[in-house]
């Protein structure tokens, strides 16, 4: 669903109601109609952002929500610099600190972000049940330099696996390598992670670095 086509489709809609309320239609039919139309909006947006592969769409939706850390995190990675996305967690794990597996994600997540491979490791030894545990301790493994302990973790969608590989490409120093995995983890992924996943890869090729990362870099 495109989204120019979304809002038209809502603004004819509108129209429709107003004119048959103007019209006399009875009321139970004008909000029974609006019923319906209020469920189609929230529908396609639902599928836009959990299962849509239209990176732009995706994205698009996600700058429309600029009130939510969760939907500008992603777009501080393609456009931001390290201290507007460390600004953008702490905004998140304040707005969504009820949440428990969001909180322990983006904990994670800020503990890379400064190099600090103890917390990062400590933070997915307290995660219970979340998603992305086992994603999240695979990445603990590469920055260890365990690959192939890395790659025996099993992931619960295939865009991990592909970006596990990339991350192994990425401490190898391998560019092609991690270009080839990182179009295959968004081309595997759907909705937000999709975005998520074409963000990092254009924030890593602007920043890639002349030699390959050293392990040593972590504390």
């Amino acid at each position: 669903m495109n989204i120019v086509v979304l809002v038209i489709f809502y603004l004819v809609s509108v129209s429709l109601g107003m004119l048959a309320i103007y019209l006399g239609v009875p009321t139970k039919y004008a909000v029974g109609f609006f019923a319906v139309l209020a469920f189609a909006l929230v529908a396609g947006y639902s599928y836009v952002i959990t299962s849509s592969k239209n990176t732009k769409l995706i994205l698009r939706l996600m700058r429309m929500q600029k009130t939510d850390p969760l939907f500008q995190y992603p777009i501080t990675l393609l456009e931001g610099t390290k201290e507007q996305e460390l600004d953008e967690i702490e905004r998140i794990l304040h707005k969504h600190r009820k949440n428990v597996d969001t909180l322990s994600d983006f904990q994670f997540r800020k503990a890379i972000l400064e190099e600090d491979l103890t917390t990062a490791k400590a933070v997915v030894g307290s995660m219970k049940k979340s998603p992305l545990k086992r994603f999240n301790q695979a990445q603990c493994e590469v920055y260890m330099g365990k690959f192939g302990m890395a790659r025996e973790i099993p992931q619960v969608q295939l865009w991990m696996d592909h970006a596990i590989e990339a991350l192994i490409a990425y401490e190898q120093g391998h560019k092609d390598k991690y270009i080839e995995e990182m179009d295959k983890s968004i081309e595997s992924a759907k909705g937000t992670y999709r975005v998520q996943q074409y963000a990092i890869k254009k924030k890593t090729l602007r920043e890639w670095p002349e030699k390959k990362p050293s392990r040593k870099r972590f504390h």
